[in-house]
C-alpha cells in the first residue's frame, strides 16, 4: 500500500501498489494527484500495516479516466498571466479599451467614443459579477478615453456653433 498526500488540501490517502507513478483526482479537493513511486524501504514499512485504516484516494475502477487533468469549477485555468494583460474572459472590457483609444479621431471618434463608454461601464459589471475575469483597467481606460473624446468633440461642436452664430451676427 502506498501512502500519499494531496499537496493541495493536504488529506492523507493510501492505495495499492499497482497504482504507483500513475494520476488520481483527490476525493477533497479534486486537485490531480500524482501518486508516487514505491521503494524498496517503504515496501517492507506499509506492509506491515493493517489494511483496516486504508482509504482510497480515488475509485479503483476507471484509471484512464482519472489520467485526463480536470481543473476545479472554483477556479480559473492558469493561462500565464495572458489574461491580465489581454482580457480574453472578458470582451466588453476590451472592446471598450479599443474603442475609446479610436475615440480620440476627430469626427467619428464622437460615436467610438460612445461605444466606449457603454461598453466599459458594462465591462465593469461583468468584472464584479464574475470576480475570476479580468479587464477591470482596461474598462476603465475605456470610460475615461471614451469620456474625453465625448468632452472634446462636444467642445468642437460648441466651439463651431459659436463661431458661426457670430460670423452671422456681423
Amino acid at each position: 500500500m502506498i501512502d500519499f498526500q494531496c499537496p493541495e488540501c493536504k488529506s492523507n490517502f493510501r492505495t495499492k501498489d499497482e497504482f504507483a507513478g500513475k494520476k488520481a483526482k483527490c476525493r477533497n479537493c479534486g486537485s490531480l494527484i500524482l501518486i508516487p513511486e514505491i521503494e524498496a524501504s517503504d515496501a517492507i514499512a506499509v506492509e506491515a500495516e493493517p489494511e483496516e485504516h486504508s482509504r482510497p484516494a480515488v475509485d479503483d475502477k476507471d484509471w484512464d479516466e482519472q489520467e485526463r487533468p480536470r481543473r476545479r469549477k472554483d477556479r480559473p485555468p492558469d493561462d500565464g498571466g495572458i489574461s491580465t494583460l489581454i482580457p480574453y474572459t472578458n470582451p466588453k472590457a476590451l472592446f471598450s479599451y479599443y474603442l475609446g483609444v479610436f475615440g480620440l479621431i476627430p469626427i467619428l471618434g464622437f460615436f467610438l467614443a460612445v461605444g466606449a463608454v457603454i461598453l466599459g461601464m458594462m465591462g465593469l459589471r461583468y468584472v464584479k459579477e464574475h470576480p475570476t475575469a479580468k479587464g477591470t483597467g482596461h474598462a476603465i481606460v475605456g470610460l475615461v478615453l471614451g469620456s474625453i473624446s465625448i468632452l472634446y468633440h462636444l467642445s468642437c461642436i460648441g466651439l463651431m456653433v459659436v463661431g458661426i452664430v457670430s460670423a452671422n451676427k456681423r
